[in-house]
């Protein structure tokens, strides 16, 4: 998202559906083991943060998802809670488990 602009929505780094799909993975994971609810007021994006300040520093990210581009700006923040919490529930139930691989760490679906 770096250099986004938000008019043309553009960027030279556009953010994959991967990279979201691991964030939310991650984020479900994180929640779980924290006891950290998924919710605007617990889990939200630096445009969603940025709004909610009195002095706003034009954070833009994430506000635009490449592969969806139909979702707007104000739509965004849901659909990851929305992933986040599938996400979390499947974490839940066992259905992705995290391993470690070598030197890093990588969430395997269960069947």
């Amino acid at each position: 998202m770096a250099g986004f602009d938000p008019k043309n929505k553009k960027t030279k780094y556009p953010l994959s559906q991967k990279q979201i799909e691991t964030l939310c993975c991650l984020t479900g994971y994180l929640s779980n083991l924290y006891g950290i609810p998924i919710n605007e007021k617990s889990v939200f994006t630096h445009c969603e943060f940025d709004r909610k300040q009195k002095n706003r520093q034009g954070k833009t990210d994430i506000t635009f998802l490449p592969y969806i581009p139909a979702l707007s700006t104000d739509e965004v923040g849901s659909y990851l809670r929305n992933k986040i919490t599938w996400y979390k529930q499947k974490i839940k139930e066992n259905k992705y488990i995290l391993k470690k691989k070598g030197l890093y760490y990588e969430f395997t679906y269960v069947c």
